[in-house]
């Protein structure tokens, strides 16, 4: 069921009170809010919640807490199987991520296609040649070091992912 979400609700899109900080005042920066699948935005965590620090651990465990009584069809995904879900990370993003993390997320869920305790085939019908599964990895570890580096420079620059 699709649903209005604001998946930007990050520190810096959030106001409070001066007086009382636990009352929000504003919240700006909507123009990606969208009425879409709930579960698209399921991995999504504010930056206040990731927890890196003694007062972001309380804040994450509060988060997740409240995440799965308010919300849940947003919990509902994060509870389960992570190899089930990931193929559906990438499949809505592939415009931000490309199609060698979906790529990746298949072939990963194809190979564990039994375990996961499906019958038949998974999402590839015939997997990659085994030359075409190295040239993949190469690829794929090549975007996990970009992303990784764009992640780090975020992080030095005090910036969001995206500018």
């Amino acid at each position: 069921m699709p649903t209005l979400f604001h998946p930007d609700l990050h520190k810096r899109n959030i106001f409070v009170s001066e007086t009382d900080p636990s009352k929000i005042t504003g919240i700006i920066d909507w123009q990606s809010a969208s009425a879409e699948p709930a579960f698209w935005y399921a991995d999504e965590v504010p930056d206040f919640a990731v927890p890196d620090d003694s007062e972001n651990d309380l804040c994450a465990k509060a988060f997740d807490a409240c995440s799965r009584f308010s919300t849940s069809k947003l919990s509902g995904p994060r509870l389960m199987d992570k190899n089930l879900f990931r193929p559906f990370l990438y499949s809505y993003r592939t415009w931000k991520d490309g199609a060698i993390a979906l790529r990746h997320e298949l072939v990963e869920t194809t190979q564990g296609w039994n375990e996961l305790g499906f019958a038949g085939s998974g999402p590839y019908i015939l997997l990659p040649s085994p030359h075409e599964l190295v040239k993949h990895e190469r690829e794929y570890k090549l975007f996990v070091a970009a992303q990784e580096l764009k992640h780090d420079l975020s992080n030095l620059l005090g910036t969001a992912t995206d500018g």
